[in-house]
């Protein structure tokens, strides 16, 4: 303890508050997830300097050298390439569907504005929304290929 009578270190505040037992606990659970937290910190880092992509990082990660359940044993080369296959697949259906909502929504603003009753505020408030609901489209698009 301090000349104040305030704990000095997190150990002395710790056995000030809590049983000894539980104090110790606590001490080396601590303990733990700041070995596993520095583990997987440097486990991030290495992988990031070797060059990894997204998709291979976080199969790594997730890789406990122990097959997957419910099939005859996927090796760490069949992992990646299904997660890298999803990821294309995942890209692929993200374009169609995103350009495929993007025409629509031109094109529905484009009748909008055709229309003769464009000064109507319903028509106004539509245009707006779809032009907002494009950019938010094109921007989803970018985030995710980027």
């Amino acid at each position: 303890m301090g000349a104040d009578g305030v704990p000095a270190t997190f150990e002395e505040y710790l056995a000030s508050v809590l049983p000894p037992a539980n104090a110790s606990a606590v001490l080396r659970a601590f303990g733990e997830f700041a070995a596993a937290s520095a583990a997987a910190a440097s486990t991030s880092k290495n992988a990031t300097e070797a060059g990894l992509s997204e998709v291979e990082d976080e199969v790594l990660d997730n890789y406990s050298g122990a097959p997957c359940p419910g099939t005859s044993g996927a090796t760490l080369e069949g992992q990646l390439t299904a997660a890298t296959v999803g990821h294309v697949l995942g890209l692929y259906v993200l374009l169609g569907f995103g350009l495929l909502g993007a025409v629509g929504n031109v094109t529905a603003a484009a009748l909008c504005c055709v229309a003769k009753k464009l000064g109507s505020v319903f028509n106004q408030v539509l245009v707006c929304n779809l032009a907002i609901h494009t950019a938010y489209i094109f921007a989803t698009i970018a985030i995710q290929v980027g």
